[in-house]
């Protein structure tokens, strides 16, 4: 379950990749000043809900880099408002 802490997390690492665009994930967490690893952490949920493509990008010194989705601020907060849905009706029985 996401924290709001890590919710807020998620969308700062969005934010800054609509705003940069495609970027590697070191530029990224300095960026945001957030660690590499929570970074990766965030890109790879991110990733998951298909939100960021990460493709291999040898010119990188992380060897990757990072492209954000089409309309994925909208299309995350539309998934994070969904999970609150979902966890509404879980703990109303529906």
């Amino acid at each position: 379950m996401n924290t709001p802490e890590s919710k807020d997390n998620l969308r700062r690492v969005l934010a800054w990749l609509d705003k940069i665009g495609a970027v590697s994930p070191s530029r990224l967490a300095a960026e945001t000043q957030m660690l590499p690893q929570e970074t990766w952490g965030l890109l790879n949920q991110l990733s998951e809900m298909g939100l960021v493509i990460i493709r291999d990008d040898p010119d990188s010194a992380d060897g990757a880099l990072v492209i954000p989705a089409p309309m994925s601020m909208k299309s995350l907060e539309e998934k994070l408002a969904g999970k609150k849905d979902d966890m509404l009706k879980q703990t109303r029985g529906e």
